[in-house]
């Protein structure tokens, strides 16, 4: 059963994603459904524990970062008009270790984000 959230969104609200026992989307015509979670039909892949082991770790280490190391890499992926935080930067770097990415933005950004990382 599809529930409209129209109303939702007239209040500035724009909801993806899991919410309690509920999923919620944005069809491509731009409105919003709502509908009862569903329960995976198979356990996780060993590729997709490796992946969310990566992220967890990923944070782990986002953690130990000092509060100046932090603010560069957010103001950094903001200068840098990448529509993602900081935290998010760094995630994908500790996946890919892209370091011509890094460097790219630390030139856009005007903030050395090569010698913030981790060895």
């Amino acid at each position: 059963m599809k529930i409209p959230l129209n109303d939702v969104q007239l209040l500035g609200f724009d909801l993806t994603g899991d919410l309690g026992p509920w999923t919620a989307y944005t069809t491509n015509a731009g409105k919003a459904v709502l509908y009862p979670r569903q329960s995976p039909l198979s356990p996780p892949s060993d590729a997709q524990l490796l992946q969310r082991d990566a992220i967890t770790e990923a944070a782990h280490v986002w953690q130990l970062f000092d509060q100046p190391t932090k603010t560069k890499w957010q103001q950094a992926a903001r200068r840098a008009a990448l529509r993602i935080t900081g935290f998010n930067l760094f995630t994908y770097w500790w996946l890919r270790r892209d370091l011509p990415i890094i460097v790219t933005v630390s030139k856009q950004s005007g903030i050395d984000l090569v010698s913030t990382l981790p060895p």
